[in-house]
């Protein structure tokens, strides 16, 4: 390991606005858990970032970064990326964040990635519950994550468990020029207390000339998500889900924007099942699809309405806008009997 704290308390306290680990041309090998803090009661505070990494493979033969038990917190004071990679390939074999009954708050983003692909056998990000609540923030504007040329490979980008409560003021996932390869973007398991809520206007996922391949859904919701933009926008780019759905929504999805839920401009999607499949309540205030100059396939109904399903809009437009675009559907709406 890189660092391995454990047998607290222990704090550890930077007030560097530098880097905590800085690797320009120097490549990194670890054989166990690169970053280890997990430990009941241990601090750790950052005035700059955790890592930069500069021309510098990484390779961790374990996970890239685990934080927790009771009362495990990791907060970071400035606006700049926790992890930054720039031309500097990633290759982890297991979850590359886990975050277990540990708080994370963050001043900017997680990670950002320039020229630097990223390969990860398990969940990218993951939180394991549950004797408490698993929580991380970022009061940033930027994405969470933001790939740039940066190619993914991986499980789950985001495998949230129950109890795990997410807040942002800025988007989650943001792709540009980038491939990603991957089983979900978010697989948000049930949870009473579980919950994702972003302040941005901004789309909480956008893809930019990009392309993304998933097995089954690209979104499981499973719990409550609010909103104040977009919860996915792809632009120039191609999306296939080889099973199931776009959206999987069985909790409470609702956004107060005035921008579609959903948005597509000179796209091609390609779903197995469903567009959306809703077993709960989607509240709306704008419209729930808006393409324009694209292609969208799907094998089954476009949309589905499962018994105790609710779809509303308060807003006065329509639910679903088509502008020179191609809709391939056996149904539009699908309520089974």
């Amino acid at each position: 390991s890189f660092l391995d704290a454990c047998c607290g308390p222990i704090s550890l306290t930077s007030t560097s606005g530098d880097p905590f680990i800085t690797l320009g041309g120097s490549p990194l090998i670890a054989s166990n858990v690169l970053f280890n803090l997990n430990d009941d009661s241990l601090t750790m505070s950052l005035a700059g970032s955790l890592l930069a990494a500069t021309d510098s493979p990484i390779l961790v033969n374990s996970r890239f970064f685990e934080l927790g038990r009771n009362g495990t917190s990791l907060t970071t004071t400035v606006d700049q990326p926790l992890i930054s990679l720039d031309r500097s390939p990633l290759l982890v074999d297991g979850q590359l964040m886990d975050l277990a009954d540990a708080t994370m708050s963050l001043g900017g983003p997680f990670l950002t990635a320039l020229d630097s692909p990223l390969i990860v056998s398990g969940p990218f990000f993951s939180t394991t519950c549950c004797s408490v609540v698993s929580s991380f923030s970022s009061t940033s504007s930027a994405p969470f994550i933001s790939l740039t040329r940066s190619p993914l490979l991986a499980d789950d980008v985001f495998r949230l468990d129950p109890t795990t409560i997410v807040t942002l003021s800025g988007p989650l996932i943001s792709a540009t020029d980038s491939a990603g390869t991957v089983d979900s973007l978010i697989d948000f398991s049930f949870g009473g207390s579980s919950s994702l809520s972003s302040t941005t206007t901004q789309p909480l996922i956008s893809l930019t000339r990009s392309a993304l391949l998933t097995n089954p859904d690209v979104l499981t919701l499973r719990s409550a998500v609010t909103l104040q933009g977009s919860l996915m926008a792809v632009t120039d780019s191609l999306v296939s889900s080889t099973r199931d759905y776009l959206v999987y929504s069985n909790s409470t999805l609702t956004n107060t924007g005035t921008q579609p839920l959903l948005s597509t401009s000179g796209s091609l999607l390609s779903i197995d099942e469903q567009f959306l499949d809703l077993s709960s309540t989607i509240n709306l205030a704008d419209k729930f699809l808006a393409a324009t100059g694209s292609v969208l396939t799907v094998n089954a109904d476009f949309l589905l309405a499962i018994a105790g399903g609710h779809l509303n809009s308060t807003g006065a437009v329509p639910l679903v806008t088509l502008d020179e675009t191609t809709l391939v559907a056996p149904t539009v709406l699908g309520v089974p009997t």
